[in-house]
C-alpha cells in the first residue's frame, strides 16, 4: 500500500474546538513510494502513523487580499482569485511531492502578499512538515527544504535549528556549524545563545574527530582556517588552527599564529606545549613539491640525471616508474644503462618494457639515486612523459595536499 500523508486544514486558530475541516473531499492524497515520509518498521511493530500537519489559515481569503493586492503585482502563474483552501492545497502538494524549491518560492510570494498573521500560519505549517520529516529520519529532505527556506528567511531560529539538526544527522558538520553561526547572529535570549554555543562546540569537535578518523590533517587545517576567518577576533579559533597546523607538520605557520596570540593565563600551558611541538618538528619539515592537475590526477615535474626535465603522472598504483623512450634518450640514458626486460600489467593488458638504470631523479629539492625505470610508450598521456611509481615514492614518507596542490616529501 502506498503511504498516505494526511494534511488536515483547520479553518482558523482560536475557534471553538479545532475549527472546521475544509478539505472534505481531499483529506488525504497519495505520495509516491520513493518519497514516503514513513520509515519501514520491523514486522513485530505496528505500522507508523500518518503524519498530520496543521495548516491553520482562513479558507475564504482571496489570493490578492493583503499587503500586495495590486493585480499587476500578482504572479501570472497564480490566479488572483486563488482561495485560501487552494493555496494550502498547492503548498501541501508541492511539499508532499518533494518539490521544495517551488514550495519555498510559493511561500515566499505569499509572505509578501498576505497579512503577517496569515503568513505566520503558513510558516508554522511548513516548519511542521519539516519536523514530521525529521521525526521519520528523512534528514536529507529536511536539509534540502530548510536549506532553501533559510536562504530566504535566515533569521528564523526554529528553521535554523531544524537545518542544523538535519546536517548533524547527515554528519555534515561544517554545514551544521554554518547553520549554528547564522542562528547565533540572530539569537538574543540568553538560553538560546547558550544552547547554540554548546551545539557549535559539539559540531566542531565532531568534525575534528572525523578528520582524525579519516587521517586527513590537511582537511582539518582547512576546516580550522575557515573557522578562524569567520571569527578573526576569536582566540580559541586561532588556537585551534595552530593546533591543526602542528598536526599537519606546518610548523612555521603554527608558530607565527601562536606568537601573535594575546596573553591568556587559561591557555598558557596549551600554547607553550604547541610551540614546543612545532619547534621540535620544524627541522624535519617536509619538502613541498608543486603539482599540477590532469583531470582527477596530479602531474609532477622531475629532473633526470641532473639535467633533463620530464613530466610524470603521480600513480600510487604503479609499482615501477615508467618513462617513454624519447624522454630517457634526451636524458642521456642509453644501451650502457640497460638492465633487463620485463612484462607490465596495465589496464589495456600485458606489455613488454625495457628496464634501465638512471643515475639520479630529482623531485623538488629531494634527490634519489640509482633508480630503475621502465621504458615503454603509454598511449593516452598526451604531453606527459610517463608515470611516477612507488619504487620512487617509497623512498619517502609522502602525502598529497590537494588544497595547496603540493606533494609533501620527508625522509
Amino acid at each position: 500500500m502506498q503511504p498516505k500523508l494526511l494534511i488536515y486544514v483547520i479553518a482558523a486558530l482560536g475557534l471553538a474546538g479545532l475549527g472546521s475541516w475544509f478539505w472534505t473531499s481531499h483529506s488525504s492524497f497519495d505520495v509516491p513510494t520513493d518519497l514516503s515520509v514513513a520509515s519501514p518498521a520491523p514486522a513485530a511493530d505496528p505500522a507508523p502513523p500518518s503524519v498530520e500537519v496543521d495548516f491553520s489559515a482562513s479558507n475564504e481569503t482571496p489570493f490578492g487580499t493583503g499587503p500586495a493586492s495590486d493585480p499587476d503585482s500578482v504572479d501570472p502563474g497564480m490566479p488572483a482569485t486563488l482561495s485560501g483552501a487552494e493555496r494550502l492545497e498547492r503548498l501541501g502538494g508541492l511539499l508532499s511531492d518533494g518539490r521544495y524549491a517551488e514550495a519555498v518560492e510559493f511561500y515566499g510570494d505569499l509572505y509578501g502578499r498576505l497579512s503577517e498573521e496569515e503568513s505566520q500560519r503558513y510558516r508554522r505549517a511548513l516548519l511542521a512538515f519539516a519536523e514530521s520529516l525529521s521525526a521519520n529520519n528523512r534528514h536529507q529532505a529536511v536539509a534540502d527544504l530548510m536549506g532553501r527556506y533559510t536562504f530566504l528567511f535566515f533569521k528564523d531560529l526554529q528553521a535554523l535549528r531544524l537545518l542544523a539538526d538535519s546536517r548533524h544527522a547527515l554528519k555534515n558538520y561544517p554545514g551544521e556549524v554554518e547553520a549554528i553561526q547564522l542562528a547565533l547572529n540572530e539569537a538574543y535570549l540568553e538560553q538560546d545563545v547558550a544552547e547554540f554555543n554548546r551545539r557549535l562546540e559539539g559540531a566542531i569537535a565532531a568534525q575534528d574527530l572525523l578528520f582524525i578518523q579519516q587521517k586527513d590533517p590537511f582537511g582539518a587545517v582547512e576546516f580550522r582556517r575557515s573557522l578562524a576567518l569567520s571569527r578573526p577576533d576569536s582566540f580559541q579559533y586561532a588556537l585551534g588552527l595552530a593546533r591543526a597546523l602542528v598536526n599537519a607538520g606546518e610548523a612555521e605557520e603554527a608558530v607565527t599564529i601562536l606568537e601573535g596570540l594575546p596573553e591568556n593565563a587559561e591557555f598558557e600551558g596549551q600554547i607553550d606545549r604547541l610551540k614546543q611541538m612545532a619547534e621540535a618538528s620544524a627541522p624535519a619539515q617536509a619538502s613541498a613539491v608543486p603539482l599540477s592537475r590532469a583531470g582527477n590526477s596530479f602531474v609532477v615535474e622531475v629532473t633526470l640525471n641532473g639535467g633533463q626535465r620530464v613530466k610524470l603522472l603521480v600513480d600510487t598504483g604503479a609499482s615501477l616508474t615508467i618513462i617513454r623512450p624519447a624522454a630517457l634518450s634526451r636524458a642521456g640514458v642509453g644501451q650502457a644503462d640497460y638492465l633487463s626486460q620485463t612484462t607490465l600489467n596495465t589496464a589495456g593488458g600485458n606489455i613488454g618494457a625495457s628496464i634501465y638504470r638512471v643515475d639520479s631523479l630529482q623531485l623538488g629539492p629531494e634527490v634519489v639515486t640509482d633508480v630503475r625505470i621502465g621504458s615503454v610508450e603509454i598511449p593516452g598521456l598526451g604531453d606527459i612523459d610517463g608515470l611516477l611509481g612507488m619504487n620512487v615514492l617509497n623512498r619517502f614518507k609522502f602525502a598529497i595536499d590537494q588544497n595547496r596542490q603540493v606533494m609533501l616529501l620527508n625522509r
